[in-house]
C-alpha cells in the first residue's frame, strides 16, 4: 500500500506495483462484510459464494474483481461512503491518487491504477487508528 508519502514520488519513476493477489478478497472481507460460504452446484461441485451480513450470496468469490471491474470499484465507493468516508480522487496524466477520510481515519493511495488507488486507500482508511488511540 502506499502511504502519503508515496506523493513525492517523481512521475517518471511511478511504476505499476505487483497487484496483492489477497486485495479483493481483503475488500470484500473488511470493507463490504462478505463472507465465503461454499454452496453446490451442478456435477456436485461446491463453489465459493461471497454472501453478505444478512446470509444472502452476492456473487461467486471470483467474480468479485473491484481491481478490473468498474461497477463493483464503484459499489466500493459507494459502501466506504455508506461508512461515514469521505472519497477524493485526483486523476494526473500518468497516475491516481485515491483518499478517503472520516474524522481522525485516513488511508491515501498513489497508484498509475485508479480502481487500485481507491481498494488501496480504503484499506489503508478502514485499517487505520486515530493516533489518540496508539
Amino acid at each position: 500500500m502506499n502511504s502519503p508519502r508515496s506523493a513525492q514520488k517523481s512521475h517518471s519513476s511511478l511504476e505499476i506495483e505487483a497487484i496483492d493477489p489477497d486485495i479483493n478478497t481483503d475488500v470484500a472481507r473488511e470493507i463490504m462484510g462478505w463472507q465465503v460460504i461454499e454452496m453446490a452446484w451442478a456435477s456436485d461441485q461446491t463453489v465459493p459464494v461471497w454472501h453478505d451480513a444478512k446470509g444472502d450470496p452476492v456473487m461467486s468469490e471470483f467474480s468479485w474483481r473491484p481491481d478490473r471491474d468498474e461497477a463493483q470499484n464503484m459499489q466500493l465507493i459507494e459502501r466506504m461512503i455508506d461508512l461515514g468516508y469521505d472519497f477524493d480522487l485526483s486523476l494526473k496524466r500518468d497516475h491516481a491518487i485515491a483518499r478517503f477520510v472520516a474524522g481522525h481515519r485516513f488511508g491515501q493511495s498513489l497508484n498509475p491504477d485508479r480502481k487500485l488507488a481507491a481498494l488501496e486507500a480504503a484499506l489503508e482508511a478502514v485499517r487505520s487508528r486515530p493516533e489518540s488511540a496508539s
